[in-house]
């Protein structure tokens, strides 16, 4: 990814969307650790979208990383507060880890 972005080739383009599906394709397909790795591609590359970081709560929801799920989505909400989707992850998570404490 890095080595073709730096070429700038116009044979690849690198759209936040695609790199979106890509994850929730390992993501739902149970191979996690990949659908992480290209969550946070996704933010590295996209940091002022908030559907980056609310894919990302979601892949370590399911891992079971609650703090980075937490964290992912705060910062979702931050860039967009009006994501009931987020809010309501996030609402999740914590009474998740509160029945865990």
């Amino acid at each position: 990814f890095f080595a073709l972005k730096e070429k700038k080739s116009d044979s690849f383009y690198f759209k936040e969307s695609e790199f979106n599906a890509l994850g929730y394709v390992f993501l739902f397909n149970k191979k996690l650790d990949e659908a992480i790795a290209i969550f946070e591609l996704n933010v590295k590359e996209y940091p002022d979208s908030w559907n980056v970081y609310d894919s990302l709560g979601e892949a370590f929801l399911t891992a079971g990383s609650l703090e980075k799920a937490v964290k992912n989505y705060e910062m979702a909400l931050k860039l967009n507060p009006e994501s009931e989707v987020s809010a309501k992850m996030l609402e999740k998570v914590r009474k998740q880890m509160n029945k865990e404490a």
